[in-house]
């Protein structure tokens, strides 16, 4: 079950502006190495981004942030 805490949050208010651009990525299934390549990063820079996201958001897996980030541009396209 998901907590309150985590439905209620915005991505937007808790990630950096760098953290969000690497969500989105990844929720567009694309893999580290392509979203290194897309941002000229490393790897290994992507994994530590992704890793302070999920730390700050307490989501457990890469597919739990990426579905909050998903639902959470849903929201905000039908507040408009």
């Amino acid at each position: 079950m998901v907590s309150n805490q985590k439905t209620n949050m915005e991505l937007k208010k808790i990630l950096t502006s760098r953290e969000l651009q690497i969500v989105e990525l990844l929720s567009q299934d694309l893999s580290y190495q392509e979203i290194a390549d897309r941002l000229q990063l490393t790897k290994r820079t992507v994994g530590f981004h992704i890793g302070n996201a999920l730390s700050k958001t307490q989501y457990r897996s890469n597919v739990g942030l990426a579905v909050a980030f998903v639902k959470e541009q849903i929201e905000d396209n039908t507040l408009k």
